[in-house]
């Protein structure tokens, strides 16, 4: 099998290129970048479509590492051929954004029509191995030297197996073996057998305690049995007891009457104390000046004017304290203003003459009388609210005369001055203004009939008792509350003399006491039933504990029905498990010998190619030796070693020499390509020769391609 030609439209980095292949060696020296992987990959491709569509990574996805960048389909030709005669065939590949996108023709290169000779699986059909075996064997790409052996790769090797697909199942049915032996492995946490195990210890554990439980259900059916006897027992002296109370139940609804009338009376005397109280706390000392009837009159109209105020519901405390500091707020702020228009006034226009000074004088006595007053007020405790206000408007008094003072003391002011000053007098203007029209908007809805048209001059005196009608109107509202309550208390007594025979309630006689008294009769019934409740919650106790016991005990009788199906099912495990051991066991066998037949051809191989690289000629014995798995071991001293132990440079050798020791056995007619993507970058330069040797041996047999970057290489 050789390649011809190619043509690459747009492939990767490579765009309309036309390249001729010859039999032999083929070299293609190109610098790092020029895209000679990629040439590598479009000769796979070709055959093989592109690979990795599952992968995310673009340098593992083909599709997503060879789509131009401009976008597009890609791909081209390739013309090649193969088989007896040398039939050429030309493969006509190009690839989409997705794999139904992708075209896939054959034609026959001679008659240029169309050929069904082969499908899009053409690499597998000719070669007879698949992609992944294709990539260990023949296509030797950049750092891919390291092979494995494939199912496909053992089935070809040497032709030996008339039918293929049972070295190629080989792997798959070890891989599924090795799976089934671990899901069932005694040794694996994960195994079946394992769980099984401990599944089977836990309930083992678990049936340790069915003697003790059936030992516990036997006392307590005992117990119940014994409880049982005296329940019955009582339960005759109880209704012996009910006999002879009976004889006395005549009274018993007398007593209940007559103890609910003298209940009901008792409530009407508790509630006239306590309307009594409640009106004397809202009258005070005039309370008993005054006639019920005028009280009455009093509370009817304090309650009409003042349901008719607080309609909308009574502020709660938060909002009246705020209104308060508003009002208080507003007061001094008037204070204020008026000190700063007189303080203006005089700077205007008096010089400071004997008018401002006694001005000054008026108002640090004013202020000194509403300070004492103010605090005298808030120390008795009577009107703290007041005292505050006039506190407030003597202190501010006193900062503004102080502040009027050092101003006419300055300079005598100026324009400037004045302007500032009459500036600061709006601000407070506005100020007093928006405090009072927040005012205004809460006392609106509680004085509905007040004129709040003119908001700046708003006057407070109407509202100074607010804080007091609302401590009235609580106080007149439980005296309401407790008058209602006494209303239907009087009426419900009215109709329970209406409905009961009065002079037989009040002439009633209670039975004596003594043993055969009613009370006497009752508290040994009491006693009795005590002792009979007390065994029935004792026996209810021991039949929910013995059905406890019971439901524990069946779990144990099932977990006994468990345990002994779960030893059969693991001994069926065990049985199955020690079957797949010894059928791994001996299909391993059988490969190995199956495979060992033809390790000694291709260890020759191996040590033929070796040989070359190492470029000694007559070298009697090469250090390594290969197992019944194709997999090739360093010897030293008598002891085998991985390769991996190796340089890169030998471990490049090694794999490079079985690679080809596998396609000398697996293709002994048809000899396919040889792709080498740049293999020798490892080596030193004395082990070079020996590479520009294997090349021109191994070019003897097979058409090679081999891509390289350095001269030293070629």
């Amino acid at each position: 099998m050789k390649l011809i030609s190619a043509r690459i439209e747009n492939y990767g980095k490579l765009h309309d290129i036309d390249i001729d292949f010859s039999s032999g060696l083929n070299v293609f020296l190109r610098e790092n970048g020029y895209g000679k992987s990629t040439l590598a990959s479009f000769i796979r491709v070709m055959f093989y479509g592109l690979s990795g569509e599952r992968k995310t990574q673009d340098v593992e996805n083909d599709r997503k590492k060879y789509r131009p960048w401009q976008g597009g389909s890609f791909g081209g030709e390739l013309v090649f051929s193969v088989g007896e005669g040398s039939k050429q065939y030309r493969i006509e590949r190009f690839f989409g954004e997705k794999k139904s996108q992708d075209i896939f023709r054959l034609y026959d290169a001679e008659t240029n029509l169309e050929s069904s000779d082969y499908t899009e699986n053409i690499g597998e059909e000719i070669l007879k191995i698949d992609e992944r075996s294709f990539r260990r064997t023949v296509f030797i790409g950049q750092q891919e030297l390291e092979t494995g052996v494939t199912s496909q790769i053992n089935a070809k090797i040497g032709n030996i197996s008339e039918d293929q697909d049972d070295m190629n199942r080989y792997e798959s049915v070890i891989a599924d073996l090795k799976d089934e032996i671990n899901s069932l492995s005694p040794n694996r946490r994960t195994g079946d057998i394992f769980k099984k195990r401990m599944e089977l210890e836990i309930i083992r554990s678990e049936l340790l305690e069915k003697t003790s439980l059936e030992k516990e259900f036997t006392g307590s059916a005992e117990k119940l049995h014994s409880e049982g006897e005296e329940q019955r027992r009582l339960s005759r002296t109880i209704e012996g007891l009910n006999s002879r109370i009976l004889e006395l139940s005549q009274y018993q609804d007398l007593i209940k009457e007559k103890m609910s009338y003298d209940n009901l009376d008792q409530e009407i005397r508790n509630c006239e104390r306590r309307l009594v109280e409640a009106q004397r706390r809202h009258f005070g000392a005039a309370f008993e000046e005054m006639s019920p009837e005028v009280r009455s009159g009093e509370i009817n109209r304090g309650l009409r004017e003042l349901d008719e105020r607080f309609r909308f519901g009574i502020p709660n405390e938060k909002d009246l304290y705020g209104i308060e500091k508003r009002i208080a707020k507003v007061q001094f702020l008037r204070e204020k203003l008026s000190l700063m228009e007189q303080n203006h006034r005089s700077l205007g226009y008096d010089s400071g003459g004997a008018s401002g000074v006694g001005t000054t004088v008026f108002s640090y006595i004013l202020a000194v009388v509403l300070l004492f007053f103010g605090g005298y007020l808030i120390l008795s405790d009577t009107h703290t609210f007041y005292g505050v206000v006039m506190a407030a408007v003597g202190a501010a008094i006193a900062i503004i005369m102080t502040v009027s003072i050092s101003a006419r003391g300055v300079s005598g002011g100026g324009s400037s001055k004045g302007r500032k000053y009459t500036q600061g007098m709006d601000e407070v203007s506005d100020e007093i203004e928006r405090l009072c029209r927040e005012i205004a908007s809460f006392f609106r809805k509680y004085y509905p009939r007040h004129d709040f048209s003119d908001v700046y001059d708003l006057d407070f005196e109407p509202f100074r008792g607010f804080g007091n009608d609302i401590l009235r109107y609580n106080r007149l509202c439980d005296i309401r509350e407790f008058a209602e309550e006494l209303t239907l208390k009087r009426k419900e007594k009215a109709g329970f003399e209406s409905t009961h025979d009065m002079e037989k309630l009040q002439n009633m006689k209670y039975p004596s006491e003594g043993e055969g008294s009613f009370e006497a009769l009752s508290q040994r019934l009491n006693e009795q039933t005590q002792q009979f409740n007390e065994i029935n919650e004792n026996i209810h106790g021991l039949k929910s504990h013995m059905k406890t016991v019971e439901d524990r005990l069946q779990r144990i009788y099932e977990k006994e029905r468990q345990y002994e199906s779960g030893l059969q099912e693991l001994h069926e495990m065990e049985q199955r498990y020690n079957l797949l051991v010894l059928v791994r066991d001996h299909l391993e066998k059988a490969h190995n010998n199956f495979t060992k037949e033809y390790l000694s051809p291709l260890m020759e191989a191996f040590k033929k190619y070796y040989r070359i690289f190492i470029n000694v000629s007559g070298m009697e014995e090469v250090p390594y030796r290969m197992d019944a798995g194709f997999n090739v071991n360093f010897i030293s001293e008598g002891q085998t070693h991985s390769t991996q132990l190796l340089s890169a440079g030998f471990r490049n050798m090694v794999e490079l020499a079985r690679r080809m020791s596998f396609v000398d056995a697996m293709y002994e007619t048809e000899k396919p390509f040889i792709v080498l993507d740049d293999p020798f970058v490892n080596l030193d330069e004395d082990k070079l020769d020996g590479a520009m040797k294997f090349l021109d041996e191994v070019s003897k047999t097979y058409q090679v391609i081999y891509f390289t970057c350095h001269e030293s290489r070629k």
